[in-house]
């Protein structure tokens, strides 16, 4: 019979499953980025909580947010907003930075129409 509280189930595509993989290797992402890939990806390994807490030098509270914000949000749940934005900042081009903002709900960038294209 299990004890605690249920886990998210978290199951990856093939295509989450390399983007995670490129995110955990990667030497010039953030850190806190590389480290919550890596607890997502154990996680969808079939690891428990506390086994990633252990090998990632975490609690377990914080495995178990990483994996809900992943379940709740996919790949996009795995940075903060401020993160996002300076991960997008740093690969795309001025113009199409400027073009970004966040939508009046507060919780995703949009990439507004250009002004030769807005009705």
């Amino acid at each position: 019979m299990a004890m605690g509280r249920p886990k998210a189930e978290l199951v990856l595509s093939e295509e989450e499953q390399a983007q995670l993989e490129a995110i955990a290797r990667s030497r010039s992402l953030p850190a806190a980025l590389v480290h919550r890939a890596g607890v997502v990806l154990a996680c969808a390994a079939g690891a428990t909580n506390s086994a990633v807490a252990g090998r990632f030098h975490t609690t377990q509270a914080t495995v178990g947010k990483w994996r809900r914000r992943f379940v709740e949000g996919r790949i996009a749940g795995g940075a903060t907003k401020t993160e996002a934005l300076r991960l997008l900042r740093r690969r795309l081009s001025d113009e199409v930075f400027r073009r970004l903002r966040v939508d009046e709900m507060g919780d995703q960038v949009v990439l507004d129409a250009p002004d030769s294209v807005a009705a």
